[in-house]
């Protein structure tokens, strides 16, 4: 998916960059040859803190540095705290993309779905105000694009 809009998603995003994990530039323990890593040892470096450490007190540990209940989840949701083994991608960006494009993917016969809604006020020149409203949805081919 291109774009993931829901509410929450500016502080969603505003995690990733607080723990560092929208980081282009290439990161050693990231290299596609080095030893297995999963989500959870990532996080552990990431945080300083080594990979034994209780599955709470690391939650806590992230909470202290986003500051937001809601986007800790939101980092848990994505499976960025999981036992599963991470496809390295030499960046933190690259990593966390590939993770969240094959995390993320539609499954046979789904397909997406745009819904916008644009809300205007029109002042005429008697001065009376009338508002108006233009839809547009869309679904997307679940065979193709």
């Amino acid at each position: 998916r291109g774009t993931l809009r829901y509410k929450g998603y500016v502080e969603a995003i505003k995690g990733l960059v607080k723990l560092g994990l929208l980081d282009p530039n290439p990161n050693p323990v990231l290299h596609e040859n080095g030893p297995a890593l999963s989500w959870k040892q990532y996080m552990c470096q990431l945080t300083n803190q080594t990979d034994s450490i209780f599955y709470d007190n690391l939650k806590e540990i992230l909470l202290d540095r986003l500051e937001d209940e809601k986007t800790l989840k939101c980092i848990e949701d994505m499976g960025l705290l999981s036992d599963e083994p991470i496809n390295k991608a030499r960046s933190p960006l690259d990593t966390v993309s590939l993770h969240l494009a094959n995390r993320l993917s539609y499954n046979k016969h789904e397909r997406d779905m745009i819904l916008m809604r644009h809300e205007i006020t029109v002042r005429w020149p008697d001065g009376r105000r009338e508002l108006k409203g233009i839809n547009m949805v869309h679904y997307g081919d679940p065979e193709g694009y």
